[in-house]
C-alpha cells in the first residue's frame, strides 16, 4: 500500500512537470514569432515613379517628358488620364504606335517606363460664309485656319472683325453651336447671317458766331457705321461764301461712325472774311543835276585879228534820278495823280540810252577841249610878250 502510494506521487509530478514544460515551450514560440513578424520600416518602399517619354513618331526625338509618381501599389488606371493631357504642344497621340503594356499598378516590376509616340497636327481649315438673313444670298466668305486641336475660341473674334461691309450681324440668327476646337468633328463649318444697315444721316449747321445766324446747312449721309473721317472734308468744302470757320468754337466732339449715338448733329460757328488794305505807294526819285555849259574859246594871235577861238564843247546833260522804288506789293500811282512832271530821258544819236562805254567817250572829249583851251592861252601871252618888246 505504502509503495502503491509512493509511486501515484512521482506519477503526478511527472505529468505536472511535463504540463509545465508545454506551457513555457508555448509561451517562448509565441515570443519568438512575434518578433518575427514585426514590420522594419526603413527598408520598406512607399512610392513608386513611372517614368514617361513623348517621342515624334517621324524622327524618334524626344519632345517632352512625364513622371507619374504614387503611392505603391495605386492602381495605374487612376492616372493614365495624365499621359493625355500632357502630350506635347502641336501633337497628337500616334495610335499606331501605342504601348504594347501598361502597368497594373504604382511598383509593378513589369513595367517600370513608358514611351508613347507622337505626330504633328496638321492645319485644319473651318470655312465661314456670310449670308444676307433677308434673301439667304452669299455676300462673303472667310478661311479659318489653325493647328488640330486648337481651341476655337482663339480666333472666333475674328468672325465679327470680317462682317462684309454695310451689314451687321444678325442677332436673331446666331449658330446654334460653335466648333469647340479646331478639328471638331461637330461643327466642320460655320453660316453667320447678316442684316444690311440703313443709312444714316448727320445734319450740319453754318452759324455766324458774331449773330449766331444760320448762314448754311449741309445733310451728310452714309451706311450705318461707315467712318465719318470719310466724309468729314465735305464740312470744310462748304463753308458758305465770304465765311471762314472760327477756329476758336469749333465742336467738342465729332461722330466716330455714322449712327453714332453720342453726336447726331453738327454745329459749325463761322466767321466773314475780311480784305487787307492797300499798302503805300513809293516815292518818286530825285531828278538828276544838270551838266555845266563850256567855255567859250579866246581870240587868236597876230598883228591881224585873230581868228575866234573854238567855242567848248557842250556840258553833257545829267542823268535821270534814280528809278522809283516800291516800298509795297501796291501798284504805285501814275505819274498824272502825282502832279510830277517827268524829265525826258537823253538819248543818242541811235534813240538808246547812253552806255558806260559813251561815257567814257564824253570824257576823253572834254579832256581834249580843255588841252586844245590851254594851247590857245599859252599861244596868247606869247603874243602878249613879243607885243611889249617890240
Amino acid at each position: 500500500m505504502i509503495c502503491d502510494k509512493g509511486h501515484k506521487k512521482r506519477s503526478t509530478w511527472v505529468i505536472i512537470g511535463v504540463a509545465a514544460l508545454t506551457l513555457f515551450s508555448a509561451q517562448l514560440g509565441a515570443q519568438t514569432v512575434q518578433a518575427d513578424t514585426e514590420p522594419v520600416t526603413a527598408t520598406t518602399a512607399t512610392q513608386a515613379t513611372i517614368a514617361v517619354e513623348y517621342r515624334d513618331t517621324a524622327t524618334n526625338e524626344v519632345v517632352g517628358t512625364l513622371d507619374l509618381t504614387d503611392q505603391y501599389d495605386t492602381e495605374f488606371a487612376t492616372r493614365s488620364q495624365e499621359i493625355g493631357q500632357n502630350i506635347p504642344t502641336g501633337y497628337t497621340l500616334d495610335q499606331t504606335r501605342l504601348p504594347d503594356q501598361l502597368p497594373m499598378y504604382f511598383g509593378d516590376p513589369t513595367v517600370t517606363a513608358l514611351t508613347f509616340y507622337v505626330k504633328q497636327l496638321a492645319d485644319v481649315t473651318i470655312p465661314v460664309e456670310y449670308r444676307d438673313t433677308a434673301t439667304n444670298q452669299l455676300v462673303s466668305t472667310l478661311t479659318l485656319t489653325a493647328q488640330y486641336d486648337t481651341e476655337f475660341s482663339t480666333r472666333s473674334q475674328e468672325i465679327g472683325q470680317n462682317i462684309p461691309t454695310g451689314y451687321t450681324l444678325d442677332q436673331t440668327r446666331l449658330p446654334e453651336q460653335l466648333p469647340m476646337y479646331f478639328g471638331d468633328p461637330a461643327v466642320p463649318a460655320l453660316t453667320v447671317y447678316v442684316k444690311q444697315l440703313a443709312d444714316v444721316t448727320i445734319p450740319v449747321e453754318y452759324r455766324d458766331t458774331a449773330t449766331n445766324q444760320l448762314v448754311g446747312t449741309l445733310t451728310l449721309t452714309a451706311q450705318y457705321d461707315t467712318e465719318f473721317s470719310t466724309r468729314s472734308q465735305a464740312i470744310g468744302q462748304n463753308i458758305p461764301a465770304g465765311y471762314t470757320i472760327d477756329q476758336t468754337r469749333l465742336p467738342v466732339q465729332l461722330p466716330m461712325y455714322f449712327g453714332d449715338p453720342a453726336v447726331t448733329r453738327i454745329t459749325l460757328y463761322v466767321v466773314k472774311k475780311t480784305q487787307g488794305g492797300h499798302g503805300d505807294n513809293g516815292n518818286n526819285g530825285n531828278a538828276g543835276d544838270n551838266g555845266n555849259q563850256g567855255n567859250s574859246g579866246h581870240k587868236g594871235n597876230g598883228s591881224d585879228q585873230g581868228h575866234s577861238g573854238n567855242q567848248g564843247n557842250q556840258g553833257n546833260t545829267g542823268g535821270n534820278g534814280g528809278a522809283i522804288r516800291h516800298t509795297t506789293t501796291t501798284k504805285p500811282r501814275r505819274v498824272a495823280e502825282t502832279g510830277a512832271t517827268p524829265k525826258q530821258t537823253v538819248t543818242d544819236a541811235k534813240g538808246q540810252l547812253p552806255q558806260t562805254g559813251d561815257e567814257a567817250g564824253h570824257n576823253l572829249q572834254a579832256a581834249g577841249a580843255l588841252t586844245l583851251l590851254a594851247v590857245s592861252m599859252m599861244s596868247l601871252l606869247g603874243v602878249a610878250r613879243r607885243k611889249k618888246q617890240g
